[in-house]
């Protein structure tokens, strides 16, 4: 199903009004029902758990998915820092329009 969503704050408060804007959420969120693909460029989101190779904010290129049947899928994701890091769909939302673009490698 396609969702077009135009205010995240709006959406926030029609689905879940007692969870923060942004946070996780027991479902697909507005950040989430965006496909992901390779060379697509994202951005960590603020996570409830520290993570160790990364920071919230910051922007990267996805390099592979790996995807399982049953079980989803991980992004290995070249971060601005150099850094390859594999992450789980809930950490990561695609760059927005006129966010900055993290540099694209043609490897």
């Amino acid at each position: 199903m396609h969702i077009s969503v135009g205010d995240v704050k709006e959406w926030y408060g029609r689905y879940y009004s007692d969870i923060p804007s942004g946070e996780l959420v027991p479902a697909k969120c507005f950040f989430c029902w965006q496909e992901l693909k390779p060379e697509d460029a994202v951005v960590i989101r603020k996570v409830f758990a520290d993570l160790p190779n990364g920071h919230a904010g910051e922007v990267g290129v996805i390099k592979d998915i790996l995807t399982s049947k049953n079980d989803g899928s991980l992004f290995l994701v070249r971060l601005s820092s150099g850094k390859e890091v594999y992450f789980i769909r809930a950490q990561l939302r695609k760059l927005r329009e006129g966010e900055v673009q993290p540099n694209r490698t043609t490897d």
